[in-house]
């Protein structure tokens, strides 16, 4: 839409400049119109190219800082990825060790069971038959000693009994305690493992819309990039056409010029050969003309436009040079200061130094030209003298 939108107002401005003429005076105030619809379209499309380069260079910065984010979210979704591999290694761990815990536990509560069932036997045959078995064992003693010898080893047995039913119930808790630690351990595994599947999802949707930021950004820059390019090649027609009607326009002398000091003053010197009042040659080329003032005197930018040259050039002394577009350059020397710096964008009118003799002069005075493709034109026409 930009693209079709500047192709018109070329267009435009086209068809106003070659409207038919009918006589000259209309034909140059034609061209003086469109001269300066050039030159606002000029500025507005620089303003817009300008703008577009100025957020490219935004755009390109938000990319930078996009992709840095990008690559903080890949790191950070490894280090997710490999802790959680990591705790997959150890739920598989606690698994395994799970599954023969479980197994000894099922040995300890077999053995329990032994034990008890024995006890329990011996509490039923005791039940029974009273205590008839150990009395025989007793009372069949060959004597006192032996008697003694006898009771200490149904003592024993009964003890063993006990002591081995007391130990096959604590293996049984010391088994259940593991079980109960690793399944504690496991579950702690799996919430940790959860919450780290989800902050590895959430910074994966993170990833994906920086991708699609990044692509956006690619995108806006490849179109600003593109009219960009458009703009400039406008710019360049438009910069032609400007240079083709001022070239028309200093051919017939239509193009007017403020007067270059702040007060009027005695020409003292045309355009043209005349004797050098330096050397006093005669026949040299004279390629301005001269102003005689009084030291001091303020000097005004004849037209806007930009100022290329602000230095001391031999014969000329202290000089500058403004480009006022087209092709079109004017300059003035001889000057005591200079107030304008290289690359300001001057004003018709501003004030950009004052009268002086430096260089080659014979009295205080302002040496000013006219160029056009650099080559001096006679500017009383442009002054309207």
């Amino acid at each position: 839409m930009k693209k079709i939108l500047l192709i018109f107002a070329f267009l435009g401005i086209l068809f106003e400049y070659n409207l038919p003429v009918i006589s000259g005076a209309s034909a140059i105030s034609s061209e003086s119109i469109v001269l300066q619809k050039l030159i606002h379209r000029k500025e507005a499309v620089k303003r817009q190219a300008e703008a577009a380069t100025n957020r490219i260079e935004e755009i390109e910065k938000e990319k930078e800082r996009a992709v840095l984010d990008m690559r903080t979210l890949m790191e950070q979704i490894e280090e997710a990825s490999s802790d959680l591999m990591n705790i997959q290694s150890k739920i598989n761990a606690a698994t395994a060790k799970l599954l023969v815990t479980e197994k000894q536990l099922e040995t300890a509560i077999h053995h329990a069971d032994e034990r008890n069932v024995q006890v329990q036997s011996r509490v039923v045959m005791i039940y029974k038959e009273g205590y008839v078995p150990y009395l025989d064992v007793l009372l069949h003693s060959a004597s006192f000693s032996d008697f003694l010898q006898r009771a200490d080893s149904l003592l024993f047995m009964i003890r063993r009994e006990k002591e081995l039913f007391e130990i096959a119930k604590r293996e049984k808790r010391i088994v259940e305690q593991k079980i109960d630690g690793m399944e504690r351990l496991l579950s702690e595994l799996s919430t940790s493992y959860n919450e780290l599947t989800f902050i590895k999802k959430t910074l994966q949707v993170k990833e994906k819309n920086k991708e699609v930021l990044i692509a956006s950004l690619a995108s806006e820059v490849e179109e600003l990039e593109e009219l960009t390019e458009e703009q400039e090649a406008f710019l360049l027609e438009v910069a032609r056409t400007e240079s083709e009607l001022l070239r028309k326009q200093t051919a017939s002398g239509s193009v007017k010029f403020a007067y270059p000091l702040v007060k009027k003053a005695r020409l003292s010197s045309g355009f043209g050969t005349r004797t050098d009042p330096v050397t006093g040659k005669k026949g040299a080329s004279h390629k301005g003309v001269d102003f005689a003032a009084p030291a001091g005197t303020n000097i005004l930018a004849s037209k806007e436009g930009t100022v290329l040259v602000t230095d001391w050039i031999s014969g000329y002394g202290n000089t500058v040079i403004i480009d006022h577009g087209g092709g079109v350059w004017t300059l003035y020397a001889h000057m005591r200061s200079i107030d304008a710096r290289q690359g300001d964008n001057v004003k018709k009118g501003e004030v950009i130094g004052e009268v002086g003799a430096t260089g080659k002069a014979t009295g205080n005075n302002l040496h000013f030209e006219v160029r056009v493709n650099e080559k001096a034109v006679d500017p009383k026409p442009y002054l309207g003298l």
